[in-house]
């Protein structure tokens, strides 16, 4: 299963998890560094759409996205 994550949006999010599962992809947003959970999770039917969905809701640009612990 794929996991990303990315710290570059428009909405002043530490970060954004995006974790693939059996049932489609979480969209897990952080909203301080500080944030031991995400204060905000969504179900996206795959990971692409969750991807799009970033962008256009929270502006966080596709090329940003990176391997989760890397």
């Amino acid at each position: 299963m794929v996991k990303l994550i990315s710290n570059t949006n428009t909405q002043s999010f530490a970060k954004i998890v995006l974790e693939e599962d059996s049932v489609g992809t979480y969209v897990f947003i952080f909203e301080t560094a500080q944030s031991q959970f995400p204060e905000r999770d969504y179900l996206q039917n795959n990971l692409t759409l969750a991807q799009e969905i970033c962008l256009e809701d929270y502006g966080v640009p596709l090329s940003s996205w990176r391997p989760f612990g890397a």
